[in-house]
């Protein structure tokens, strides 16, 4: 037999522990058991990927010197009096769990033997991807002694070269350099699949050393020592958070199919920052193994106060996840070591001595309820009813670590914990909450204002107090400006609130007019941007800068489109620009979406207000502010995701060394997750490269128009903090981007750092390029951006001084009165009333059915959203005012209807479409009904369509509503068919998306295979509409 290992039992709880804290567990298995004299050896095994298992049989022979085997063999002596059973099942369990990415051995692998010397085991471990840190240690000048021992070795406090304190375990075997063979040196790397068992609450292992000859294992000094000793000398810890680490720890000890076996105050170590750390695992593949007990005080590495009641049976069951259970306590495996933390006393403190206690352990007797757990206390009855299911008699019976520890979550009285779910046997536990990120969540999930309610509100308040020349409607959440120059053309922008200073810090002369603010990270609707363009209403025109968000884009265009609608001489006096700027998002995946809007946003509007406040043009502020947005790019980098305040705390979304790459700001995940966190200059390379992206280097990213390679461009930098991010951090980010740049070859004209557009306190920032026009280029000059960027701003976000004491100024009227539909001649006819009701009855009786689809592809709100629509519609045809509107103002009143019963995206959708509908039949003439014609419902019908593209790029077939709707309008422009045909073709294509991939909405983001066979609710909607609507119709 080949590799051979032969070490008494103390030597091999040793190897067992460097195996642990450096190999994966799962791979060392015992796969077969002799007895040679008074000796039992234990035939352990590396698991490979081959398909040829181990025969895992008993063999009463020693093996033959001469065998050879795929498989690292290790022959342990144990003086027990009877040979191992169990073997078998032991087998099994190893190979179930065992990775799948194992190396082979091969026959020229190097044999460990019997007289292997200390070296070459450390050689061995350095070849296993075990650091060997020998040289890191500083130098004896004397003898070392202990600081303290252990049952089979001894603990040194030294010092590295760094000055570090470390703690060196050694076990007492001694290097003999003339007994080590030379032929006998290196263990195959091909032989195992190392796993470093990292957790929080593990104790790191540093790495392998040769201490004053001895093998040594290396890890962080823990000057609080043992948890014993830290709890005697800090009494007022909070002990109920000691239980929640140590829970964390086995969890993710069992989450590797991995049993501690001996777990007690002793083996947990506290480390100067007050973590816990599980330590000591020299038995725990050994118990796992069916390791025997006989009636001592300590059998095999365990410890007789904590062990389970069935490890004292007659035959003794085996060591297991749910002897685990029973002794830690309370947090992922609590049991009497629970009442040990608790109490500061041994379990089974009234028996003095260990053999007295084996009576009460024996006889499966309960130990008494400590003073911690009594009934008077808060969560007295459910933690003491935790040990007690912990320490049920049946293992099966008892709950295991996830359970546990949720449990113990539920009870922490320092705060409201979330439940988490984990399939165990994951490496990376997802459940687990770690410490550090316990700690981190209780930082970012603190507010100062604990409601949201009304945040928004008093946020602009407060704003406007910083700026004497704003104002605030807060009915409609708009800051503007109470007494603009209304002979200069107006900016306004907007979005969701969370993204402070953007965007009423930048409202003030030079930049915005107005900013619309929606509650956080929610969309305004289509009335508060509505308002803002009656407030800032002026004889030169209005530019609306909006970020690249669906609910944004829709509802400012909505509103758009209704203002228009309401006064139709102003049709030309709004101009609209959408910015997207993220290039962390491809061009193929953003297809339908488009890129999202970021910080480059604010240089869009700083430049068209300064330009605006020369006295420009509507058309030239347009044009230029256009130019900015194509040239833009934007990359955000997160180390956390946000919390909102007034939400429900929850857990972290990153580990504690990962951070994210191509962060939104509405919480959202980001493009790529990069672990462990690179350095500063690592990482910055990382986001340029995406800024820097060509034709050639990133087709999919290529988004703006870098020069030839060789020529210099010149761009504007900024650096935005997204809210979290300390300004020391942001500033040290800026300089090393800055220098990056500049040693690429581009120019940096111009630098802004600071807070510019945020995700609420998310830890990140973001980088901005707006990339200049070269010399050559005539259409906008690069002085000219580089002018109106420096123009001067009187914003309290932009550089700023008011020089006025702030005040908060009240809210004033409008202005402007808004202005209303005109009411018609004529009533509406009954035959367009009838079917307006019959459309609206008919999304009420499918709601149930639509509201099924979207449970399968969407967020299930569909079905409601088009009832609420069609009831509010209802509600007003029951109006006797409504009737006098005619067909044209009753079209643009159920418009604006619809937009506001609706919202979402769906209500948008709707309300663009009848609102340019309503445009569209604007310069009709009346038929001899007084209504238009068909022909004029036909063009109107195509104008609305095209409107609608305006505002999303959904095109049929896209598994949308803009299918059937695009099928109808199409078959309306054959003056010969009929609405009947133009209905079968608008079913035609409902029916059909059932059969076509979702590539825009919610669905885009399920599973392909889950939305196919089911029809879009959206578009089943339009389905429904067109026929309650035209049931009964001659047109």
């Amino acid at each position: 037999m080949r590799g051979v290992l032969y070490w008494n039992n103390r030597q091999f709880h040793f190897a067992l522990e460097l195996l642990y804290l450096w190999l994966e567990p799962t791979n060392l298995v015992l796969v077969g058991a002799f007895k040679s004299a008074n000796h039992i050896y234990r035939w352990y095994s590396v698991l490979s990927t081959s398909d040829q298992h181990p025969d895992p049989t008993l063999d009463t022979n020693s093996p033959s010197p001469g065998a050879t085997s795929n498989h690292l063999t290790i022959l342990v002596p144990n003086p027990l009096p009877t040979i191992l059973t169990g073997v078998r099942r032991t087998v099994d369990w190893a190979f179930s769990s065992r990775p799948q990415s194992l190396p082979i051995a091969s026959e020229n692998s190097t044999i460990v033997t019997s007289n292997t010397g200390v070296k070459e085991i450390l050689q061995c471990m350095v070849e296993r991807r075990c650091p060997d840190v020998t040289s890191d240690l500083s130098p004896m000048t004397a003898i070392p002694r202990p600081y303290t021992g252990g049952g089979y070795g001894d603990v040194y406090k030294w010092s590295k070269k760094d000055g570090s304190i470390v703690s060196i375990k050694c076990l007492r075997i001694y290097e003999n350099s003339e007994s080590t063979p030379k032929s006998t040196k290196r263990i195959s790397r091909e032989l195992y699949h190392l796993f470093r068992a990292s957790h929080p609450n593990v104790l790191e292992l540093t790495g392998v050393a040769l201490f004053n000859g001895q093998i040594a294992i290396v890890s962080p000094w823990m000057k609080n020592g043992n948890l014993r000793k830290y709890i005697r000398s800090q009494p007022e810890v909070d002990r109920w958070s000691l239980c929640i680490q140590i829970a964390e720890g086995l969890a993710h000890i069992h989450s590797i199919k991995m049993v501690h076996g001996d777990l007690k105050a002793e083996n947990i170590l506290v480390s100067d920052q007050g973590v816990v750390k599980i330590s000591d695992f020299g038995n725990s593949i050994l118990e796992e193994c069916s390791l025997r007990y006989t009636a001592t005080s300590r059998v095999g590495g365990g410890t007789s106060r904590w062990m389970a009641w069935e490890l004292f049976s007659d035959p003794p069951a085996d060591i297991s996840a749910t002897t685990d259970v029973h002794s830690l306590g309370m947090a992922n495996s609590p049991g009497k070591y629970v009442e040990e933390v608790m109490t500061g006393e041994y379990p089974y403190a009234e028996y003095k001595g260990n053999i007295s206690v084996l009576g009460p352990l024996s006889e499966k007797r309960l130990p008494k309820r400590p003073e911690a757990f009594a009934s008077h206390r808060r969560w007295g009855d459910e933690r003491w009813a935790l040990l007690l299911d912990c320490w049920n008699v049946d293992p099966n019976l008892r709950p295991d670590s996830l359970k546990v520890l949720n449990r113990a979550f539920d009870t922490a009285q320092y705060y409201d914990f979330p439940r988490y779910d984990v399939n165990i046997g994951q490496r990376r536990s997802p459940y687990s909450l770690t410490w550090p990120q316990y700690q981190l969540m209780t930082t970012l999930h603190k507010h100062i204002v604990s409601s949201s309610s009304s945040l928004v509100t008093d946020a602009l308040v407060g704003v406007s107090a910083l700026n004497p020349r704003a104002a605030v409607d807060k009915q409609h959440k708009v800051l503007y400006l109470a007494e603009p120059d209304r002979s200069r053309v107006a900016i306004i922008s907007g979005g969701g609130a969370g993204h402070e200073p953007a965007h009423s810090g930048f409202v003030g002369e030079g930049i915005l007019n107005a900013a619309v603010c929606g509650d956080v990270f929610a969309s305004p609707n289509a009335n508060q941007v509505k308002r803002a363009l009656q407030l800032v209403e002026n004889e030169k025109g209005i530019l609306m800068v909006v970020k690249s968000y669906t609910g944004d884009i829709l509802n400012f265009g909505l509103a758009r489109e209704q203002y228009c609608a309401a006064n139709p001489s102003k049709v030309n006096s709004l101009k609209f620009v959408v910015v997207g700027d993220d290039v962390s998002v491809g061009k193929k995946q953003g297809e339908i979406v488009g890129r999202r809007g970021l910080a480059g946003t604010v240089l869009v509007y700083k430049i068209a207000g300064a330009l605006a406040q020369q006295g420009a043009s509507l058309e030239e502020v347009h044009e230029v502010a256009q130019f900015v947005a194509d040239r833009l790019g934007t990359i955000a980098v997160g180390l956390e995701h946000c919390h909102v305040p007034g939400a429900d705390p929850g857990g972290t979304h990153l580990e504690a060394d990962e951070i994210e790459v191509g962060m939104g700001i509405h919480n959202e995940s980001g493009h790529t997750r990069v672990r462990p966190i690179p350095a500063l200059p690592e990482l910055v390379d990382k986001l340029l490269g995406y800024l820097f992206a060509t034709p050639e280097s990133d087709p999919d990213r290529s988004f703006l128009p870098w020069p030839e390679r060789g020529v210099a461009g010149d761009c504007v930098l900024l650096v935005n903090n997204l809210g979290g991010l300390s300004a020391l951090e942001l500033s040290s980010a800026a300089k090393t981007i800055s220098e990056k740049i500049t040693e690429s070859g581009i120019n940096i004209e111009r630098m802004l750092v600071g807070t510019y557009m945020t995700s609420l306190n998310m830890p990140g920032f973001s980088v901005t390029l707006l990339l200049l026009p070269q010399s050559d280029e005539t259409k906008v000059s690069k002085d000219k951006l580089l002018r109106l960027l420096d123009a001067p701003a009187k914003t309290p976000a932009w550089t700023w001084t008011s020089g006025a004491s702030p005040i908060t100024r009240s809210s004033v009227a409008s202005p402007q009165a808004e202005a209303s539909t005109q009411k018609g001649s004529t009533p509406a006819s009954n035959q367009f009333s009838d079917s307006v009701r019959r459309a609206c009855h008919a999304l009420i009786r499918a709601e149930p059915e639509i509201t099924q689809m979207d449970q399968i592809v969407g967020d299930g709100d569909c079905g409601t959203t088009l009832k609420a629509g069609a009831e509010a519609v209802l509600d007003a045809l029951n109006k006797p005012e409504f009737a006098f509107y005619g067909a044209r103002g009753s079209i643009s009143q159920i418009g604006q209807i619809v937009g506001d019963a609706m919202g979402g995206t769906s209500g948008a959708l709707y309300s663009i479409y009848i609102s340019a509908l309503a445009q569209g039949l604007q310069g009709a003439s009346s038929g001899d009904s007084g209504e238009p014609t068909r022909g004029q419902y036909a063009d109107a019908a195509a104008f609305a369509l095209e409107r609608l593209y305006t505002y999303t790029r959904a095109r049929p077939p896209s598994r949308t509503l803009v299918d059937p709707l695009a099928a109808f309008v199409e078959s309306l422009k054959d003056p010969d068919a009929h609405l009947e045909q133009a209905f079968e073709a608008a079913q035609r294509a409902a029916e059909e998306t059932k059969n076509l991939p979702a590539r825009a909405g919610r669905a885009a983001y399920v599973n392909a295979e889950a939305v196919k066979g089911t029809c879009d609710p959206g578009a089943w909607g339009i389905r429904c509409l067109l026929e309650g609507l035209l049931k009964g119709s001659s047109k």
